[in-house]
């Protein structure tokens, strides 16, 4: 049986997007949840948007001459993450899960890099496959959604705070606020984020407390990254993120929040958020749990 590992091609876009989308409607009919493409086009889309984020981070593993397996790696200095990890369901259990992950690993460099994986966890393969691969369970993360039909009170800051869109001039500010949250600064994540979705600032008294950034595809807004000092100020900023959408052009808001952070996932509830999935957040080479008040990127955009 022959068997090829390789780096992602420009002419693997339509047999990856395949690949892709049938293990999205794999896990969504398993889980007995709406899949998170709903054609195959959504997941052409989702590669582009890989590919714009990290041109040279996929792998694909050929089996019989067709690719059966994807992955992409995101290094991002002594921090990295990978994903997605996808396997047709009908070529699991030959072992190309592993080399796929393992060409992710080798893509980083896994020498003093902490790389973190989110995998669903309605998946026990896809996290078995991770343990084996020396990852261990951090903590479970929610993703959590906000149809644009539930009804959100304008949001009172109180005294003293506003909202403001970000501008060009905020770039280095959201930069250090997001690698304090995260662990590395991400400037290229960030400026690719801005150029397509929106930055928000939760100022009080002209210091910022909080930050969002905000992306979407055809049908859901993404909020994330976020963090801030206060996970209920962050939730508020969420919340009125989440609205603004909602009245703009009715796309529902998803947030991927640390399941551990029970005053964010509190006051994300009492604003109509509600869980649509959980996934397990894994690390290799140490790590912990996000910091209380953050919320962690779009699946699509890593």
């Amino acid at each position: 049986m022959a068997r090829t590992v390789r780096p992602f091609t420009s002419r693997d876009l339509a047999a990856a997007a395949d690949v892709l989308f049938v293990v999205a409607a794999e896990h969504g009919g398993r889980a007995a949840r709406p899949p998170a493409f709903e054609m195959p086009a959504d997941a052409r889309r989702a590669i582009e948007r890989l590919l714009e984020i990290d041109p040279i981070g996929g792998q694909v593993v050929e089996d019989d001459g067709r690719i059966a397996a994807l992955g992409w790696a995101h290094p991002r200095g002594r921090v990295a993450t990978i994903g997605p990890v996808a396997v047709l369901p009908r070529r699991r259990g030959r072992g190309l899960g592993r080399l796929v992950l393992d060409a992710c690993l080798a893509a980083v460099g896994e020498r003093g890099v902490q790389v973190r994986m989110l995998e669903d966890a309605a998946d026990p393969a896809a996290v078995g496959l991770a343990l084996r691969a020396g990852f261990r369970v951090v903590t479970a993360v929610l993703e959590m959604e906000r149809p644009p039909v539930v009804a959100i009170e304008p949001t009172d800051f109180g005294p003293g705070v506003a909202v403001r869109i970000a501008i060009q001039g905020d770039d280095g500010e959201l930069v250090a606020r997001d690698a304090r949250a995260w662990g590395a600064p991400r400037p290229t994540d960030i400026a690719l984020l801005l150029t397509h979705g929106t930055g928000a600032l939760l100022e009080r008294r002209d210091r910022v407390v909080a930050h969002a950034l905000a992306v979407h595809d055809e049908r859901v807004a993404w909020l994330g990254p976020a963090a801030g000092d206060d996970p209920a100020v962050v939730a508020s900023l969420l919340g009125h993120l989440a609205a603004e959408q909602a009245r703009r052009d009715q796309r529902s808001a998803r947030v991927l929040v640390p399941a551990g952070d029970q005053r964010l996932v509190d006051a994300l509830l009492g604003l109509g958020f509600r869980v649509r999935a959980t996934f397990s957040y894994l690390a290799r080479g140490g790590g912990t749990a996000p910091p209380p008040g953050s919320v962690l990127c779009s699946r699509v955009l890593a």
